[in-house]
């Protein structure tokens, strides 16, 4: 957040066009799917002045990597509002439950799927393992001395590779292009 803020002069929340821009660039480096778990309900504050949700909708559209949207379901099991203009979009739940910790996870709310079985199924398969709701089990490090279990890329990272077309000033950020 700090890095786009200083870098670009954008604080959050981030324009959706740069959402658009990162969406991008994954689909160029030819990843299976992209799930969104930011909420899409309410304008951009920046749609009236360049037409925000317009560009990042149409960045969508032009990709060919399924993508899944995180959304909360209401009370009555209705998806909640999604404002950019994408025809069928694809939701999985992100409802925070009772549980602030986030010691549960919820397979299905209101009987729809979860972001992470939206994602699986997105990619043409059944979700492998436990079907119900489970603990959960994280994994860990993420430590700042860069000691990790899983790799991180940060999505300013991201960002940046795709806006400079660099693909040696993307390399330093930690991306590399599968295509190149």
């Amino acid at each position: 957040l700090n890095r786009v803020d200083k870098e670009m002069g954008f604080g959050w929340p981030w324009p959706r066009e740069l959402w658009g821009a990162i969406a991008t660039y994954i689909d160029k480096s030819q990843a299976k799917v992209i799930a969104f778990d930011i909420v899409f309900k309410e304008t951009s504050v920046y749609q009236k002045v360049t037409g925000d949700d317009d560009t990042f909708a149409d960045a969508i559209k032009a990709i060919k990597t399924p993508v899944v949207f995180g959304s909360q379901v209401k009370s009555g099991g209705q998806w909640d509002r999604f404002v950019p203009k994408i025809d069928s979009p694809k939701f999985g739940v992100v409802n925070i439950g009772e549980d602030k910790v986030f010691r549960r996870y919820e397979e299905r709310v209101r009987d729809r799927p979860s972001l992470a079985l939206a994602t699986v199924a997105a990619l043409g398969q059944q979700p492998r393992g436990q079907s119900k709701n489970f603990l959960l089990h994280y994994y860990g490090p993420h430590e700042q001395s860069g000691k990790t279990t899983f790799k991180y890329v940060s999505a300013s990272n991201v960002l940046a590779a795709q806006l400079t077309g660099d693909a040696k000033k993307a390399a330093e950020f930690g991306i590399t292009d599968r295509k190149s």
